[in-house]
């Protein structure tokens, strides 16, 4: 058995004993190769397998080898959950840029408008004025 059969040989051991494994379990479930293991939240094993026409998610409590997807469910909710937030936040600093940006070129337009209206005169005074240092 190897990962390309989709079973999972799961060992167990600590530093504290000098890095000895233990056979702890064969996994199985997943129909093709396994393409990545990843241990989460509530010490959960996540593994996943992408085939010809089908990928999958699995969750296993690698201490009772039971398959929960419910706790896999719970966790992409959490993550969805946070990327909604991120992507709110993301949107409302783009709309305070957006908000920022029209009220820059409402006061060119005015500061334009304003420029055309000066006379000659105006002008050669604002030139010849001292600026506060």
């Amino acid at each position: 058995m190897d990962a390309q059969d989709g079973v999972i040989l799961a060992s167990k051991g600590t530093c504290e004993s000098n890095l000895t494994f233990q056979f702890a379990a064969i996994l199985k479930g997943h129909t093709h190769g396994i393409t990545s293991l990843v241990v989460g939240g509530g010490n959960m094993l996540y593994s996943g397998t992408t085939g010809f026409l089908t990928s999958g998610i699995r969750a296993v409590d690698p201490e009772t080898s039971n398959c929960d997807q419910r706790k896999l469910l719970k966790e992409i909710q959490q993550m969805l959950n946070k990327a909604l937030e991120e992507v709110k936040d993301i949107s409302k600093t783009m709309k305070a840029l957006y908000e920022s940006n029209m009220a820059m070129k409402d006061e060119l337009s005015r500061l334009q408008k304003s420029l055309k209206n000066t006379t000659e005169e105006e002008l050669q005074s604002l030139g010849s004025m001292k600026l506060e240092e």
